[in-house]
């Protein structure tokens, strides 16, 4: 496949930073792409892997937290962590899908929401709501970190 074929399938915008990168050369920027599709089909599987530890590892940290099982549909409430949660609606969406075909469970709810609804839960008024706990699902972190600091002004 040429140049020109690979802009009509993929997009004049996506191929021209590969080209910019090569100078102009666009034997060297098609060359380019494919490496980096290369790259991203050998990172997908670690990245699939981390979406699947971290939403578990949020979810465990959650249940114990609020000492529900069914925390993300209970916090979808007006007053709950996820109130305001940009994927509020989809999330309520896939609740009442999985209720109305009968196959409603937590584990479900977990495994149908995208990474951005995790990640979020990481952003200040969900971290806030989440009772400033959320960073001890990473093992490794030193607990004194948990605490936020705000700077201070020190004369230099």
């Amino acid at each position: 496949m040429n140049y020109q074929n690979y802009e009509k399938a993929f997009s004049p915008a996506r191929l021209t930073k590969y080209l910019l990168a090569c100078h102009g050369n666009v034997v060297s920027a098609l060359t380019l792409y494919r490496l980096n599709i290369r790259l991203c089909q050998k990172l997908y599987g670690i990245l699939n892997i981390f979406e699947v530890v971290l939403r578990n590892a949020i979810d465990n940290h959650y249940k114990a937290y609020f000492a529900d099982g069914d925390w993300i549909r209970d916090q979808l409430s007006p007053s709950g962590m996820l109130a305001f949660h940009p994927q509020k609606e989809s999330t309520g969406s896939i609740v009442c899908s999985l209720i109305n075909s009968g196959r409603y469970s937590n584990d479900r709810i977990v495994s149908s929401v995208s990474m951005g609804f995790w990640t979020y839960l990481f952003t200040k008024e969900p971290f806030r709501r989440g009772g400033k706990t959320l960073l001890k699902v990473f093992p490794g972190k030193r607990p004194e970190s948990y605490i936020q600091r705000t700077p201070t002004n020190q004369s230099l």
